[in-house]
């Protein structure tokens, strides 16, 4: 007896319908969007000024996440680009933490990496710190970065610029 399998490749297969939503939104692509009923729970955007207050809600959340049993392992935090000062000062900031930095392309258990590095990679919770002017000048790899979670995404956004972040977040909450 044969069975029928969709085998459209077109979209997202591994995130939420909430994570696929706001990641196409970010590529203002919405026409070519299939939701594959995979429900979860919306993406948070936060944003400010202050890489270290971001970096702080980060930790705060990681750390309910390991009360709650969540494994280490299943959580990542992302940037735009390893040689940027945004870069160095997370990695500097959870540095000794119980995340830790991936050390090379073999190395899948690293939590903390660039969206490029971390590419065909995913984790169930993805925490993706970019910067306002990514949502103009780096739309693809904001994409990239926030279809690498599967469970949850939370976009922690640095202020840089005048991007319009509430234009995103509501054009986000009603869809």
């Amino acid at each position: 007896e044969l069975i029928e399998i969709d085998l459209n490749q077109t979209g997202n297969c591994r995130s939420t319908d909430q994570i696929a939503i706001f990641a196409n939104l970010v590529l203002k692509d919405d026409k070519t969007m299939i939701l594959r009923n995979i429900y979860g729970q919306n993406v948070e955007v936060k944003s400010n000024k202050n890489l270290d207050f971001l970096c702080q809600s980060i930790e705060n959340e990681v750390k309910q996440l390991l009360e709650a049993g969540v494994n280490e392992k299943n959580i990542a935090i992302l940037y735009s680009s390893s040689t940027s000062e945004l870069a160095s000062n997370v990695d500097s900031f959870f540095e000794k933490k119980y995340l830790h930095l991936q050390k090379d392309k073999r190395d899948s258990s690293g939590n903390i990496d660039s969206i490029r590095r971390f590419k065909g990679l995913e984790k169930k919770y993805v925490f993706l710190i970019i910067e306002s002017s990514d949502f103009n000048e780096n739309k693809k790899l904001v994409y990239v970065g926030a279809t690498r979670a599967t469970t949850q995404l939370q976009c922690m956004v640095l202020v840089n610029d005048d991007y319009n972040l509430n234009e995103l977040k509501e054009e986000y909450t009603s869809q």
